[in-house]
């Protein structure tokens, strides 16, 4: 359907967790240069409760997608159980847990040298298998690793229904809103066939900023 490279955005919205109570939890994060953490911190791991419901991924590790607004490439680095490494044209590099719709466990931003953390508690619900109504909602922590940052928020996110958009070709797709008590909402369109977002809308403080795929390989 499609063979183009392409212009990724993975929005790695808001949230992620990570402890390290798992011993897979603890190989991902070993893979950053911890040297940059100031302080230690305890994590609640509940990444696994965020991919209840995924049996079977599609993504393959070595494929690329490009996203606009900002222009992204994004690349498969590495699929686990729990978690996928995505690296990023930009230099950054991204842990992910399965679920497309809350990514973000770790980042490296390798142009501001800013490793973080997402933490996700008080999880309730969950979104697969994707059908109408389907909830789930969390509590996030994030973390700037530098020191210098932290903030906490509420998240819910609800199932809306499968509709169909304009691609490069009609992609039939689930949407998904996902909103904070901070006023942040996110949009999400997910289509099973490629098995990845393909299009989000996010408004924050007035703002709108639509990313779209654009290409894939």
């Amino acid at each position: 359907m499609l063979n183009k490279l392409l212009n990724l955005l993975v929005i790695f919205c808001f949230f992620t967790l990570s402890n390290c109570n798992l011993d897979e939890s603890q190989i991902v994060l070993d893979d950053y240069d911890l040297s940059r953490v100031s302080s230690n911190v305890n994590f609640i791991n509940e990444d696994k409760k965020l991919n209840l419901g995924i049996k079977k991924l599609k993504i393959k590790e070595g494929k690329l997608y490009q996203y606009n607004n900002p222009d992204e490439v994004l690349s498969i680095k590495e699929i686990s159980n729990t978690y996928v490494t995505w690296n990023s044209n930009l230099g950054h590099e991204y842990v992910t847990v399965l679920n497309p719709f809350i990514p973000a466990v770790t980042w490296y931003e390798n142009i501001n040298s800013i490793v973080g953390r997402r933490i996700i508690t008080d999880v309730r619900g969950k979104l697969f298998p994707l059908k109408e109504n389907q909830k789930i909602t969390f509590i996030v922590d994030g973390i700037g690793m530098s020191g210098t940052s932290s903030w906490r928020s509420k998240w819910s996110c609800l199932v809306i229904e499968k509709t169909k958009i304009q691609l490069w070709d009609e992609e039939e797709v689930w949407k998904v809103i996902c909103s904070s008590n901070t006023g942040k909402s996110i949009t999400q369109f997910f289509s099973e066939d490629l098995d990845v977002i393909v299009r989000t809308i996010t408004i924050d403080q007035g703002n709108k900023v639509q990313r779209d795929l654009v290409a894939m390989q």
